[in-house]
């Protein structure tokens, strides 16, 4: 869990984008936008949020996700 935390919390904004404009909007299921990839960021920083607390408290993380 320390070294999944570690690592995404050095994920820049920039780094992200990157990642986000290679999407092909076909098969994402809506179009990309800089409103979506702004809610993308915002959600993203939560997970690192989470990621690290859960870390420091030696847990671990599960979820699932589904659309």
């Amino acid at each position: 869990m320390k070294d999944v935390a570690a690592a995404i919390a050095k994920v820049s904004k920039e780094e992200l984008r990157r990642g986000y404009e290679r999407i092909a909007p076909d098969k994402y299921g809506f179009p990309t936008s800089e409103q979506d990839f702004e809610y993308t960021w915002d959600w993203f920083t939560h997970i690192v949020t989470l990621f690290q607390k859960a870390a420091a408290q030696g847990r671990h993380v599960l979820f699932t996700a589904s659309q």
